[in-house]
């Protein structure tokens, strides 16, 4: 441990990930529910990192956490963030539900017997980020930090993080690759890999909350997010105006597209 402690606090000082630490193996894992694997998308690559490497970065992982906990520096409907969870999500989408369905409740004298057929009705569309975490541009990334407020000794530890990596692929059989760079994307086995695309992808959810495509149309819209996976609900008075709705507020994502890789999406009505 004393020997560790050194080599780590080093490494802090300098803002340097060791390049030793940078070399990695990919292997390809069947993905579940696929019978046939013939095509590799029926396979998901997972990145094997140095376990020293991950401790290191796990470091760095919790300043970042700490810095962006203090600083507000992802938006309240990113849900993967410091201090939050999963129901968190499902707790905002329901809480969108019950406005939106629910008796009002202001008038003691109400009964739901007395009340007209509920006209409201939901729509959600869900986005997938084709490849997240393997396509985001690194240079981009570090220009994000840097607009955030990010310190730049983590900046340059980042920059550190990301250049000159080196990978391999094992595939079934024992069967290895010979070694080859990797300029695009973020390690997915990494620590850092989720606060790092939180930071990256917290303009598109800015965009959602923040656009008037809807203004004069009638219907309300909400736009939530944990980790990469997205999701935008519209609340209107009939399925034809909240498709009309979706269809703009695709638009916004489409013109995110030199911002955040593209999206893929599919609607649910309720």
């Amino acid at each position: 441990m004393p020997y560790l402690l050194r080599f780590f606090n080093a490494c802090i000082r300098l803002s340097y990930h060791p390049a030793r630490f940078r070399i990695s193996t990919l292997v390809p894992v069947k993905k579940a529910g696929r019978r046939i694997f013939n095509k590799p998308t029926d396979w998901r690559p997972i990145e094997l990192l140095s376990p020293l490497g991950k401790m290191l970065e796990k470091i760095f992982n919790e300043r970042m956490i700490a810095i962006v906990a203090t600083n507000h520096l992802l938006p309240e409907t990113q849900f993967a963030g410091p201090g939050k969870q999963a129901t968190g999500a499902i707790e905002y989408l329901m809480g969108i539900l019950h406005r939106a369905w629910s008796p009002q409740r202001h008038n003691t004298a109400y009964k739901l017997s007395h009340h007209p057929r509920l006209t409201r009705v939901v729509s959600y569309l869900g986005l997938d980020l084709a490849g997240a975490f393997n396509s985001v541009p690194q240079l981009r990334l570090l220009k994000v930090l840097i607009s955030v407020g990010m310190p730049d000794w983590i900046v340059e530890y980042v920059r550190s993080f990301l250049s000159a990596r080196v990978t391999r692929v094992r595939i079934p059989g024992s069967h290895l690759s010979e070694p080859y760079h990797v300029n695009i994307g973020i390690p997915q086995g990494s620590p850092m890999s989720s606060i790092l695309f939180m930071l990256y992808a917290a303009k598109l959810l800015e965009m959602l909350r923040d656009t008037d495509v809807l203004v004069g149309h009638g219907a309300e819209h909400y736009a939530f997010a944990y980790s990469d996976d997205h999701g935008i609900v519209v609340v209107g008075s009939s399925y034809e105006e909240n498709c009309e709705a979706i269809q703009k507020l695709h638009t916004v994502v489409v013109s995110a597209r030199h911002l955040i890789h593209t999206a893929t999406g599919y609607c649910k009505a309720g």
